[in-house]
């Protein structure tokens, strides 16, 4: 149980959730709706479905674009790419 397994010291950066049944798009278009207002859901696994939520705003290109500007480097010189929607 999630109680069990955090402590009030510990911080959630991503929750994932999965399910046994459908599509990654399919369990998207359902849970993204209902958890907006307090999470991003996304999905990265073609054959699983399963979501990865986090809180709105804190995503990979937020991230990369706070470490390229703390290294002094400017967008125009950062390039990155992926295979999956999120």
């Amino acid at each position: 149980p999630l109680k069990d397994t955090l402590t009030g010291e510990d911080s959630v950066v991503k929750f994932l959730a999965i399910v046994r049944d459908g599509t990654p798009d399919d369990f998207l278009a359902e849970v993204a709706p209902a958890v907006g207002h307090l999470a991003a859901a996304t999905h990265s696994s073609p054959g699983v479905a399963m979501l990865e939520l986090s809180l709105p705003g804190v995503n990979k290109a937020v991230t990369l674009a706070e470490y390229a500007s703390a290294l002094g480097i400017g967008a125009a010189d950062v390039v990155a790419f992926g295979d999956m929607p999120n």
